[in-house]
C-alpha cells in the first residue's frame, strides 16, 4: 500500500553558495601578434586600420572646398 502525505515538506540541509573569485586579467596588447592579424582581416585597408587602433591617418582628412563670393 502506498503511504500517505502528510503535507509537510521534508527540511534538508541548505548548502551555502560559495562567491566564485573575482579573476584580473591584464589589458590586452593592442601590438600583439594576435590582434594585429584580427585587424587585419577586419579592416579593408591601412587606413582604416589604423583609425581602428586611434592613430590618426594623414590622408584620411577632408579637403576645404574654397565657396566663391558673387
Amino acid at each position: 500500500m502506498p503511504k500517505k502525505k502528510d503535507g509537510k515538506k521534508k527540511e534538508g540541509v541548505k548548502k551555502k553558495k560559495e562567491k566564485a573569485e573575482l579573476v584580473i586579467r591584464p589589458p590586452p596588447d593592442p601590438l600583439d601578434e594576435s590582434a594585429i592579424e584580427n585587424g587585419y582581416y577586419m579592416s579593408s585597408n591601412a587606413a582604416i586600420f589604423l583609425k581602428h587602433r586611434g592613430i590618426p591617418w594623414l590622408f584620411d582628412k577632408p579637403v576645404k572646398s574654397s565657396k566663391k563670393k558673387d
